[in-house]
C-alpha cells in the first residue's frame, strides 16, 4: 500500500465517513497494488517468531516476495520438496535488490535456518486484491482492504 493510500486509510479509521471511504477506494484504484487478482500467500498463524513481515525490515518489497514465493507455496501445499524450496528461497533472498544494506553480521536468512518449528506451521491462504500480513506475538493474519473498510459486521 502506498503512502497516500495509508494516509487515507488512517483518515477513514479516525472518521469512518462515506467521504473518507470513497477517498480510500479512489486511492486504491489508482495505486500499483490495485490488482484484484486472487493469489496465494504464506502465513504463520501460530504464535512464535512470525514469518514474512519480518523480511520487510531488510529491503522494501522483500516481505511480499517471501509471502508470495511460489516454490515454497507449492511445497507447503504438496507436502513435498520443502527443503529444496527453502534453499531456493534463501538464495533468492540473498540476491534480492537492496539486500546489501543489512548490518554487518546480520543475515535475514538466519531466521529461516534457525526456526524450523515455525516453518512446519506455515499455511497457504488465498487473498483477493490489496492485502497486508499483520502480526501479533508471532501469529500472523491476512488483512485485506475490503476487511479494513468493512471492519464491522
Amino acid at each position: 500500500m502506498d503512502k497516500i493510500t495509508r494516509a487515507r486509510v488512517r483518515n477513514w479509521r479516525a472518521n469512518p465517513s462515506e467521504e473518507n471511504a470513497q477517498a480510500v477506494a479512489a486511492a486504491v484504484s489508482r495505486s500499483a497494488d490495485a490488482s484484484q487478482e486472487t493469489r496465494k500467500v504464506i502465513i504463520s498463524p501460530g504464535y512464535g517468531s512470525g514469518f514474512a513481515p519480518h523480511f520487510e525490515y531488510y529491503a522494501p518489497g522483500l516481505g511480499r516476495f517471501v509471502a508470495e514465493y511460489a516454490p515454497l507455496i507449492d511445497a507447503i501445499e504438496s507436502g513435498e520438496g520443502f527443503a529444496a524450496a527453502l534453499r531456493s528461497l534463501i538464495k533468492d533472498i540473498r540476491n534480492f535488490p537492496g539486500m546489501g544494506v543489512t548490518l554487518p553480521g546480520e543475515d535475514p536468512t538466519d531466521r529461516l535456518q534457525a526456526y524450523p518449528p515455525v516453518l512446519r506451521d506455515l499455511k497457504v491462504m488465498e487473498v483477493t486484491g490489496p492485502y497486508r500480513i499483520t502480526e501479533y506475538d508471532g501469529s500472523e493474519t491476512v488483512e485485506t482492504l475490503d476487511r479494513v473498510l468493512h471492519r464491522y459486521w
